[in-house]
């Protein structure tokens, strides 16, 4: 079994609303993550503020919707609650722009190796600054960021997720979880182009994109 948690309970303080129901070239920026899996075969299971549940619900009658949380790792936690096996990927749903041939690279190595992420090699010259003030230049050599998918093995992961509970610790991904309490995560090549719509200036980058881009 496969399911598809996506992630779309933030409140859009930095964006200035709700991105992930704000339009995208015809649609709201969620339809793209959600309608996608659906047509992947993937059960999906959909994070959404309290506010927005019974919008969401109606308008993809097909899927899970549960609350989310301000923070993502509690939101993939709400979600994990409703499957008990099988493989999960997790997705943020301000990255609208999927490639399919990427998610089944994705899914050949979890399958395999339990843990993987799509990310990219860091290409700008990379500054730790205090105060305002550069300290020393980061060997990007080593630097990869990542990106969503996140793909676990649903056991494992809960498992990582109840530690993490008893131990009062939250992470920044499920990657970083699994490292911490579980092991190492692959890592697949991802691409430039699967952007994480944070600004206004994303989201009129993520419709260029769109409309020029075959899937």
């Amino acid at each position: 079994m496969k399911t598809a948690i996506v992630t779309a309970a933030g409140s859009g303080s930095r964006f200035g609303s709700k991105k992930q129901f704000e339009r995208l070239n015809g649609k709201i920026v969620l339809d793209y993550s959600v309608e996608f899996f659906k047509e992947m075969g993937f059960n999906v299971i959909v994070t959404v503020p309290q506010e927005d549940i019974e919008f969401v619900k109606k308008r993809y009658n097909f899927a899970k919707i549960v609350k989310g949380s301000n923070e993502r790792f509690y939101s993939v936690y709400n979600g994990l609650e409703l499957i008990d096996e099988g493989i999960v990927l997790i997705h943020d749903a301000a990255r609208p722009i999927i490639v399919k041939e990427k998610i089944l690279e994705l899914l050949n190595v979890v399958y395999k190796k339990k843990a993987a992420i799509l990310a990219i090699k860091c290409t700008d010259t990379l500054k730790f600054v205090e105060n305002n003030y550069i300290k020393f230049t980061i060997n990007r050599d080593f630097v990869y960021c990542a990106q969503t998918p996140q793909a676990f093995d649903v056991k494992m992961l809960k498992k990582a997720y109840k530690m993490a509970l008893k131990d009062k610790l939250t992470f920044s991904d499920e990657a970083s979880l699994w490292e911490h309490y579980i092991s190492s995560v692959d890592i697949v090549e991802g691409y430039r182009y699967n952007i994480k719509i944070t600004t206004r200036q994303d989201l009129k980058l993520a419709s260029c994109i769109l409309n020029d881009f075959v899937l």
